[in-house]
């Protein structure tokens, strides 16, 4: 089997259409579960903290998406590190 999902479903549907295997919508349906705003906005938060990350002091440091602008941040450390971070920070602030 092929390593990407598209390329999965495909070859599935291909040998099921090939040997009259009846498929259901359920199976061939993409399912993205998206993060809810509040999730979202934790987690910008935290990567916006200036001990975590700086700005991009150059003049091309800005990107714009749909009227929206922001500078552009690099991390202080590397992503594991950053991530473990922020799971010791969730966990305090819900014990808290």
């Amino acid at each position: 089997m092929p390593r990407s999902p598209r390329k999965q479903r495909a070859t599935f549907v291909k040998l099921a259409t090939k040997y009259g295997v009846p498929l259901e919508n359920k199976i061939l349906a993409i399912k993205r579960e998206r993060l809810s705003d509040d999730v979202t906005n934790l987690i910008t938060e935290f990567y916006v903290n200036d001990e975590i990350s700086r700005v991009d002091p150059s003049l091309k440091g800005v990107s714009s998406h749909r009227f929206i602008t922001t500078t552009r941040r690099h991390l202080l450390y590397p992503i594991r590190e950053v991530h473990n971070l922020f799971c010791r920070n969730i966990q305090t602030k819900s014990w808290s």
